[in-house]
């Protein structure tokens, strides 16, 4: 959910966060992150929402461009193994059906 080609920092994260917490209304939904055209994310930009994403998200797919992948590095696998169901697709039909089998 963060914009299109923008850095990931402490303002943009919360700025998304408190767009997604009005969106799904304080129950945690199926959410498709679009990172076709993300930034690199790193440590600390994923640090800054791994925190808050159980508050919004109760499972999320993350949408790459099979082209020119960001490098996301292990942070999807970690929110997979430890917090919610969180996994990597390039095509965007997959996505939504992992989304639609964590729809409650």
């Amino acid at each position: 959910m963060l914009a299109l080609g923008v850095e990931s920092s402490d303002r943009t994260v919360r700025e998304s966060m408190e767009l997604l917490a009005d969106l799904v209304a304080g129950t945690p939904a199926p959410i498709l992150f679009d990172a076709r055209n993300w930034p690199s994310g790193d440590a600390q930009s994923w640090a800054r929402f791994i925190g808050q994403i159980e508050s919004v998200c109760s499972a999320g797919a993350v949408l790459v461009d099979p082209e020119n992948p960001p490098r996301l590095g292990k942070y999807p696998s970690v929110l997979d193994a430890l917090l919610i169901p969180f996994r990597v697709f390039t095509d965007e039909n997959e996505a939504m059906a992992f989304l639609h089998t964590h729809n409650e």
